[in-house]
């Protein structure tokens, strides 16, 4: 090494749009998601990547990732709730 610090993977650019990304579209799913034909899913999902590019940016100062799983257990939550009522 010469000299230079080892980051952490998360610090990456890259990989922290990589789990913003996967975390909103799995809070997509869970929560938001309707059947639609392939074109038009592929229009919302790809509005969604690009979409999540300021957030990418707020991960570095405010807590969106973990933000972002609290969404997604309460919508698992939700559902399992929503699936026991009936």
């Amino acid at each position: 090494m010469d000299g230079t610090e080892i980051r952490i993977w998360y610090d990456y650019f890259y990989v922290k749009y990589a789990v913003v990304v996967l975390l909103l579209l799995i809070a997509y799913i869970l929560g938001f998601s309707r059947p639609l034909p392939l074109g038009k899913r592929l229009i919302v999902y790809g509005v969604l990547v690009i979409g999540s590019f300021p957030l990418v940016l707020l991960a570095y100062v405010l807590p969106i990732v973990p933000g972002l799983m609290v969404i997604i257990l309460v919508l698992i939550l939700a559902r399992f709730r929503r699936r026991d009522e009936v």
